[in-house]
């Protein structure tokens, strides 16, 4: 009986043997093309790093551990360790900023000599590649040894200027990365681009994915794309339009908006883009998955990004790099003349609102009469000129003593050439009153002035060669007055007037929007080479023009009007500013600061901090004595009851007047 039994499950055990492994054999054609095991392919991703190769501003020359590709470079290292899945790609923006441009000319700029050391897969150029014109770009697009991709350019040879898309395989996943570079280039830099073909970034998506499909060549497609999250100037260069159109991306890289998104989400595609100047590391995780009929698809697609702020930096990259580093600061320290009589622009009246973005200042007119100096010769004797430029930077300026090279980057950061136009003086005050738009209107009981959300600080130009006011309580597009020359008379709509500005503004704005379709002659336009922008011309002019030495000295041609602002409120409102109880407001995308002006209502809890003097005049100080601004002598402060009913009645009244 026990022999019976142990013969039974003898049987059934080869039985068993036999039926695994005729399944083994009757599988085998299928295993060998189907994909058997779930993996993770990681991407990391870096946009606008706008010189940033090492871990220093050699605009401010101070050491900057906010980010660059040293730290960068220690952050990958230490990712892929974690997973050797992993593929590198850059989103463009990359030559341009930092004094970047003084290594142009070099058979390899330091940026790629720090990406080829980083092995990225792939670069996708950016806009401000496009600066310097064709040949600089034609030479650059050579020294990666990542594939560079833009597959919306086309060369005068009628040849792409880099690849639409790069196929790489990891562990056995194929990824599609199909790279394009942001549409409007031609809007901004068309002068510079003879014969160059710029196509729709989506339709080449499109034509790209059926291609690769057509070929049966990917598994996976992503997109590394330099255009914002949001429209911009067309209907399709923003990275949500590519999304939408294109579902079979699972995931897209943005960037050029120098937004932080951690990965919002368009149907099936997550989107990220880690800002600006390397300050952070997009990662994202694709969870693959075997497909039936072979390779493998996209189960989970998330993306977040990682702050570079005091992160470690590789220290043997940043060795390879010290040569640049030294050249760098060695050019940024060059003294190259002198400031006397106090700073360009003066200290804030409140902390976090620039002075030069309220008021007319010694450094705008230093970059204006640059501009107008080495334009004159075009404009005919005796004919009306005007220059407008904006401030690149809030936090531009010039301190008094010596001018150093680095200040050149500091007060006019990028690398604009310079427009002349001959228009009509209709066309000027469309200009001024577009140029006006970027303030908030002021309304009763603001104490601040405040700006507007949506348009950046570079849009902003003030002008010279016309005198004007902007009275910021009239509605936009009715705020430029009292229009007059400096000899006194009052410009007239039929007025020729010969217009100096940049080349960014002529061809972003005012030719293809302000002036589109309207008569304009343009008389001179300077080349597109880093000698001749207007960063490098202000330091010519500064060492040829006025003998290595400047002041802060300059005539005052615009003011803004409109207000009705309580001194002593708006005293009390730059105490509370100054010491953290108050804080100057961002636009909603935390891009824009000052969006919103503060208020009456803001400094009611506040009031017993506010003083009047038996002159009438408040200062925002402690309760007791204050000093007269004008002539420091104490002065008897009056009781906080008697200020409190005071300061009662001004709101009152102001309440009143709005319910009116």
């Amino acid at each position: 009986m026990v022999k019976k039994t142990k013969f039974r499950a003898g049987v059934s055990m080869l039985l068993a043997v036999m039926l695994i492994t005729s399944m083994v054999v009757w599988s085998a054609p299928l295993s060998a093309s189907a994909a058997t095991t779930t993996k993770v392919i990681q991407i990391l991703g870096t946009s606008d790093l706008h010189g940033r190769f090492d871990a220093y501003s050699y605009a401010s020359n101070t050491p900057n551990t906010a980010g660059g590709l040293t730290q960068l470079s220690q952050k990958v290292k230490e990712l892929r360790a974690e997973n050797p899945n992993t593929l590198l790609v850059d989103n463009g923006d990359t030559i341009q900023d930092n004094m970047a441009n003084i290594f142009l000319n070099d058979s390899i700029h330091p940026m790629f000599v720090a990406m080829n050391a980083m092995k990225y897969d792939t670069w996708t150029l950016g806009n401000h590649e496009f600066n310097y014109g064709t040949d600089t770009i034609e030479r650059i697009v050579k020294e990666p040894t990542a594939d560079v991709l833009c597959g919306n350019v086309y060369k005068k040879d009628g040849s792409r200027l880099g690849k639409a898309y790069s196929i790489k395989t990891v562990d056995g996943v194929r990824v599609a990365i199909i790279g394009m570079t942001n549409p409007n280039i031609m809007t901004w830099d068309g002068t510079k681009l003879t014969g160059y073909k710029v196509t729709d970034p989506i339709t080449e998506t499109k034509a790209a994915i059926s291609e690769i499909k057509a070929n049966k060549a990917a598994d996976v497609y992503i997109a590394v794309v330099h255009m914002g999250v949001n429209t911009e100037l067309l209907a399709d260069d923003s990275a949500t339009a590519l999304a939408k159109a294109c579902p079979d991306l699972s995931a897209i890289v943005c960037g050029h908006a120098h937004d932080t998104i951690n990965g919002d989400k368009v149907g099936n595609t997550v989107i990220t883009e880690p800002g600006k100047f390397g300050e952070n590391l997009s990662q994202i995780l694709l969870t693959v998955q075997p497909k039936s009929d072979g390779g493998y698809e996209v189960a989970t697609a998330t993306s977040k990004t990682i702050s570079m702020k005091n992160a470690p930096v590789d220290t043997e990259l940043d060795a390879t790099l010290k040569p640049f580093h030294d050249r760098a600061v060695a050019n940024g320290n060059k003294i190259i003349g002198t400031l006397t009589g106090g700073d360009l622009v003066p200290a804030a009246d409140i902390k976090g609102i620039n002075q030069a973005q309220v008021q007319d200042t010694a450094l705008m007119h230093l970059i204006l009469d640059t501009m107008n100096y080495y334009t004159k010769q075009y404009v005919p004797k005796g004919a009306r000129s005007v220059a407008a430029s904006a401030l690149l930077d809030s936090a531009s300026n010039i301190k008094k003593g010596q001018i150093k090279n680095c200040d050149m980057v500091n007060i006019y950061k990028y690398d604009n050439a310079i427009y002349t136009m001959k228009i009509t003086g209709k066309q000027l005050k469309k200009y001024m009153e577009w140029s006006a738009s970027y303030f908030n209107q002021y309304k009763s009981g603001d104490l601040t002035v405040s700006f507007n959300p949506t348009m950046a600080t570079y849009l902003y130009d003030t002008f010279s060669g016309i005198n004007y006011e902007i009275n910021i309580a009239k509605p936009v597009g009715s705020r430029i007055e009292n229009l007059k020359y400096p000899d006194g008379k009052a410009l007239k709509d039929s007025d020729t007037i010969y217009l100096t500005t940049t080349d960014y503004r002529s061809t972003s704005k005012l030719l293809n929007d302000l002036f589109k379709g309207e008569k304009v002659d343009i008389v001179h336009k300077t080349s597109g080479d880093p000698v001749s922008a207007v960063r490098d011309l202000i330091a010519t002019y500064i060492q040829n023009v006025k003998g290595g030495t400047i002041n802060n000295s300059f005539t005052p041609n615009w003011k803004l009007t409109g207000t009705q602002i309580n001194a002593d409120q708006k005293t009390l409102v730059a105490k509370l500013v100054a010491n953290g109880t108050l804080t100057i407001p961002m636009s909603s995308n935390g891009k824009n600061t000052n969006a919103k002006s503060l208020t009456v209502s803001d400094i009611t809890p506040y009031l017993s901090q506010l003083v009047v003097t038996k002159a009438g005049s408040a200062q925002a100080t402690q309760p007791g004595t204050v000093h007269s601004p004008a002539t420091g002598s104490q002065n008897t402060a009056v009781p906080i009851g008697v200020l409190m009913i005071s300061a009662l009645g001004v709101l009152m009244a102001v309440r009143k007047k709005q319910t009116k």
